[in-house]
């Protein structure tokens, strides 16, 4: 008799557990982000820093963001893909993509004594 029970309870686990893992895997679907920066020749890199990724789902309200990643990620663009975080999220369709961090450019400036004076004329100007 108890071991009736047992089978039968065991049975019951299997069968709600492959309920739950079936729905959640017709339910969901996997994204993964990537970008990517046109080839250039003048010499420069960009460094672009992301602290923050979320999607937001076609005729949802505007406060119904999807989190991807929080996590502070900072690579160099390239015109290679580069991954920058992965997530599993409710299907559906998805109409914005929101990235918050900033972006560093990095280049050599070569630049004689006499421009160095205007040069730092124009800084003070500008900061």
């Amino acid at each position: 008799m108890n071991k009736g029970i047992i089978g039968i309870v065991i049975v019951l686990l299997v069968l709600v557990s492959g309920i739950y893992y079936g729905y959640y895997y017709f339910t969901t679907g996997v994204v993964n982000v990537y970008v990517q920066d046109p080839p250039t020749t003048q010499g420069y890199k960009i460094y672009l820093t992301i602290s923050s990724i979320m999607l937001h789902k076609v005729n949802a309200s505007n406060d119904s963001w999807i989190t991807i990643s929080n996590k502070t990620i900072t690579i160099l663009l390239t015109s290679n893909m580069t991954f920058l975080a992965s997530s599993r999220i409710p299907s559906g369709e998805y109409n914005e993509i929101f990235l918050e961090g900033y972006l560093r450019l990095k280049f050599n400036l070569e630049i004689s004594i006499s421009q160095r004076k205007y040069l730092a004329e124009y800084l003070k100007y500008i900061l």
